[in-house]
């Protein structure tokens, strides 16, 4: 927002020394401190307005003529006619300049940061604004989700909001929930979603999605090639596939699980992983999906018998356990892992997972809550760490 301050005043009062420069009562350097002194005006009003009041740019820009205009006509002496003609040339110039050189020179996760900055500044209550303002801004456009959730992040790792990314897990799932109902095609609605925080939003896309489905369709639909084109949206889709079933499944956990008939490992841990996550929340056979936290509900891995469904159900606890923050200490979670036999390390990097998106994907703060784990269990924490941030998928759940 500044350098466009800055440019703004630069390119306007520019050309009110090139329109005045021939009037002999105004020296330049009266030139110069009036069109500093309209800009001062007129420039932080029209950025704050359009980017925390949401009104447009073009009723703003009215606004900003006609108030230059004014100011025109009152500090350069000139008629009322030639005061608006002025201040008509010198806005439709900038901001035609800045039509062009903004989308080059400005990254919108820039904006999107200062935006999120400006609009939730205080502590108290900071999640339920950042949460209100993301709300409001997916409904105006679905498309800058992923964006938001990007400029989320980078924030929660420069400490600049919540040092714990996991408070927004419920906002980025509504995201979700609100771009399902937009008139978007599917796919584009998905690809507004990107992939942060775990692809919360794209489960609350297709949790919206399939809740009227029956379960044939349910399984056609993930089959479909939208789907099986790309992996991470295939295994996504079966998770969604897996929360649905568990809210139709009457006869228990797992009854529910078993519903999830894959040979394909990943597509089966996939599916169970959404199962076992509605279970967690209390959503079994309640018809909808519940919106109780995460693991309100915990699971007893002692109820499966086949490997498969243990290894999913282990790496669930050590990922649910961490699914929200403040529910249990790090070293408690890993304290818990380590007792799970065979299924330790399963469980172990689930939850180094839900570490790594609660520091905002930064290695280094993820690293120093490795630090705080026995020394063979931070040494195992930090080259996971390591793994998962040069973008390679756990693939857990």
């Amino acid at each position: 927002m500044l350098w466009s301050l800055i440019l703004t005043c630069a390119v306007e009062t520019s050309l009110l020394v090139l329109i005045f420069r021939r009037n002999k009562k105004l020296q330049l350097r009266q030139i110069i401190l009036y069109g500093l002194l309209i800009n001062c005006l007129t420039q932080p009003l029209l950025n704050l307005a359009y980017n925390l009041l949401g009104i447009n740019l073009l009723l703003l820009e009215a606004i900003v003529f006609l108030i230059e205009a004014v100011l025109i006509r009152a500090l350069f002496d000139v008629k009322w006619s030639r005061a608006m003609l002025i201040s008509t040339a010198v806005n439709l110039v900038t901001l035609l300049l800045g039509l062009v050189i903004n989308p080059i020179v400005v990254n919108r996760s820039d904006q999107l940061q200062e935006l999120i900055m400006l609009s939730c500044p205080g502590v108290q209550l900071q999640v339920q604004c950042i949460s209100d303002l993301g709300v409001k801004l997916t409904t105006d456009d679905p498309k800058v989700a992923d964006e938001f959730q990007q400029s989320l992040l980078k924030l929660v790792a420069q400490g600049k909001v919540s040092n714990d990314a996991r408070e927004f897990s419920d906002l980025v799932h509504d995201l979700g929930m609100q771009i399902a109902s937009s008139n978007l095609p599917l796919s584009d609605k998905l690809k507004a979603c990107g992939s942060t925080f775990k692809y919360a939003c794209f489960h609350g896309i297709l949790m919206q999605e399939m809740e009227s489905m029956s379960v044939g369709d349910l399984v056609d639909f993930c089959a479909g090639s939208l789907f099986t084109s790309l992996p991470a949206w295939r295994a996504n889709c079966l998770h969604a596939f897996g929360h649905t079933l568990a809210t139709r499944e009457p006869g228990g956990l797992v009854a529910a699980a078993k519903s999830c008939n894959y040979d394909n490992a990943s597509d089966l841990m996939a599916c169970v992983s959404g199962v076992l996550m509605e279970y967690s929340r209390g959503g079994l056979g309640k018809s909808e999906h519940s919106h109780e936290p995460v693991y309100t509900v915990p699971l007893d891995c002692s109820d499966f018998s086949d490997y498969d469904y243990q290894r999913v159900c282990f790496a669930s606890v050590g990922s649910y356990r961490q699914y929200a923050a403040n529910f249990e200490d790090f070293t408690t979670t890993a304290e818990i892992c380590n007792a799970a036999g065979e299924f330790a390390q399963v469980c172990q990097q689930a939850s180094w997972e839900r570490l790594f998106l609660a520091r905002g994907y930064s290695q280094s703060k993820s690293i120093e809550k490795c630090a705080e784990l026995p020394s063979e269990l931070n040494d195992a924490c930090q080259n996971f760490i390591d793994t998962l941030n040069q973008g390679v998928s756990a693939a857990l759940l």
